[in-house]
């Protein structure tokens, strides 16, 4: 066989249905999962399972706005358009909920920005969740 068709042939391997080339490595599937577990953690307020998913450098700083969630009820969460790059992703996520105290309703935008660990499937997110407790500033009783 020639070497053109040999190239041919594995480029079809690699395709999927589609025809586009697929994930061999899993990084993209790896990264839509991390990520979907993390925005799920925090939508129900499981915010020591969502640090797992944090960078280890702002871990505890993290940890740190969990009493933000005790008064907080996510209703509902919309993710934005995702730049997957590779190595680095973007994804503003848009949750909307409500304050305990007071039953004020807000819409809260995280900026997450995903980074994958070494050569790993591994991701990690930088993200300040300090944006859940400035959308009820002032709707405390």
């Amino acid at each position: 066989m020639r070497p053109t068709r040999l190239l041919l042939l594995f480029a079809l391997l690699l395709a999927g249905p589609s025809g586009c080339i697929t994930d061999p490595m899993g990084h993209h599937t790896a990264f839509n999962d991390t990520q979907s577990q993390y925005t799920q953690s925090l939508r129900w307020g499981r915010i020591e399972k969502a640090s797992s998913f944090v960078d280890p450098a702002m871990r505890e700083a993290f940890l740190k706005q969990a009493p933000a969630f005790e008064g907080l009820h996510i209703t509902d969460f919309e993710l934005g358009e995702v730049e997957y790059l590779g190595e680095t992703a973007t994804v503003t996520v848009t949750y909307t909920g409500y304050s305990l105290a007071t039953f004020v309703e807000r819409q809260i935008r995280e900026q997450q920005q995903w980074y994958r660990e070494g050569t790993s499937n591994r991701w990690l997110v930088r993200s300040d969740i300090a944006v859940f407790a400035q959308a009820f500033e002032g709707a405390r009783r």
